[in-house]
């Protein structure tokens, strides 16, 4: 298997390592559509830092025929956060996440850090995790 899908409450970010094709993404696709939660996801970081080699069609959304299937389980303020690898062509990360954004109405943007990514996905998060560290090292808080 060349990803790893890790749970952000409903939320998922997906880690791809090695060689990644479109019947990884397929696959992928499939295995967050089986989810019980699947419709609840606000976002979803797709993690390209692992990987060695990209062959993923430039027109990917003629590859999901029921992309409007897809489309029809989030809103339109769903997210989604690329973070691309450094040995391949950025252009064709910036193509990817215009098709996507063009197929489903969803906001999407690169980065090159995850926790930027993370925290554009959910800055709510990254604040209450900022809020946890502060109570855990018993400092004063005023509001």
């Amino acid at each position: 298997m060349s990803y790893q899908i890790n749970e952000i409450g409903s939320n998922q970010c997906i880690v791809l390592n090695g060689l990644v094709n479109i019947d990884t993404i397929k696959e992928i696709d499939q295995f967050m559509r089986s989810r019980p939660d699947y419709a609840k996801a606000k976002f979803h970081i797709w993690d390209f830092r692992k990987v060695e080699e990209i062959n993923i069609p430039l027109n990917i959304e003629s590859q999901f025929p029921d992309i409007e299937s897809i489309r029809s389980h989030w809103d339109y303020n769903h997210k989604l956060a690329i973070i691309p690898d450094t040995n391949n062509a950025y252009e064709a990360y910036l193509i990817f996440a215009d098709s996507i954004r063009v197929s489903t109405g969803w906001e999407c943007k690169i980065f090159a850090e995850y926790d930027d990514a993370l925290n554009w996905c959910n800055p709510w998060f990254n604040n209450y995790l900022s809020l946890f560290f502060l109570i855990e090292l018993d400092m004063d808080i005023n509001f």
